[in-house]
């Protein structure tokens, strides 16, 4: 999945269900929300319904702690499916500042570059 498409405001207007993994359970009265597959740590992996108010609320309220703008530069090293790479790119958006995307595999060193 491109990043870009988290960076669209179409994206966030948008009432239909989401899931980064690809795969959408059959809960379409989810509207505005955006679908998970947990990590399944104990039993088998589960869904969770995220509203996209609730995503872009904890961006605004990250942006702000650590003092984001559009100046700033977030970093993409998570995969999108992952609750916390989808969190990165909405903290983009929300800022309305660049996103840098690693999609090769972790490499510290690159990663600092």
């Amino acid at each position: 999945m491109d990043p870009a498409l988290l960076t669209d405001p179409a994206f966030w207007s948008d009432p239909r269900p989401f899931s980064p993994g690809g795969k959408i359970p059959d809960l379409a009265e989810l509207q505005d929300h955006v679908l998970f597959q947990t990590s399944g740590s104990s039993g088998d992996p589960k869904w969770i319904a995220l509203s996209k108010s609730a995503l872009l609320l904890s961006a605004a309220c990250v942006n702000h702690h650590l003092r984001v703008d559009e100046n700033s530069r977030w970093g993409l090293v998570l995969p999108l499916h992952h609750v916390g790479g989808f969190g990165v790119v909405a903290r983009a958006f929300e800022a309305g500042c660049d996103c840098a995307v690693f999609p090769e595999r972790w490499n510290p060193v690159i990663f600092h570059r």
